[in-house]
């Protein structure tokens, strides 16, 4: 059996188990899209940024990553079940649960079943809140031979794959056998 994590996001990332060892982790992957700015012709008199740069997961090259994962195996996707928080912006609420969306299609479309858990679930079984850092260090300590993708803040969604995925790992093996 196979199992997934995925801290889903244009910034997240999967995480690959065989059995109960990890033995992949990936970015999500993304494009990035340049646009022109509103009023670009006029930014030319007065200054400032004529074009817009935004991130998309790129559902292609995400579908030959699981593709390839899963490859003559029974498979499941864990998820993060997210969902919009209060402050966060329209266009960064939309461009989650678009990725969210792209990761969930595409699974179907393999034939990869996806279970959902909720952040708040997951990270306190696996004695993490919502600091990045905390994430980093305990992703660290559980593969310690993974800790160079996890030595940066900036790297918390791959400890949070990984992590989510043990997290599939232990507490999914009563319901699902594990080799």
């Amino acid at each position: 059996m196979i199992l997934i994590g995925c801290d889903p996001g244009v910034t997240g990332a999967v995480s690959l188990f065989l059995g109960r060892s990890l033995i992949g982790v990936k970015d999500m992957p993304s494009d990035e899209i340049v646009t022109e700015a509103k009023g670009a012709s006029i930014r030319d008199l007065i200054g400032g940024p004529k074009e817009h740069k935004k991130h998309r997961l790129n559902p292609y090259r995400l579908a030959a990553v699981l593709r390839e994962w899963s490859e003559g195996h029974s498979v499941i996707l864990l998820r993060e079940d997210v969902h919009p928080r209060g402050g966060q912006g329209a266009v960064t609420s939309g461009t989650l649960m678009e990725s969210v969306g792209l990761v969930d299609g595409i699974c179907a479309a393999i034939g990869i079943q996806i279970e959902k858990v909720d952040p708040s679930v997951w990270k306190r079984a696996m004695g993490v809140n919502d600091v990045k850092r905390m994430s980093c260090e305990r992703a660290t300590k559980e593969f310690p031979m993974w800790r160079d993708m996890f030595k940066r803040v900036m790297d918390h969604n791959r400890a949070e794959a990984a992590l989510l995925g043990l997290y599939g790992v232990r507490h999914l093996s009563q319901s699902i056998r594990f080799e």
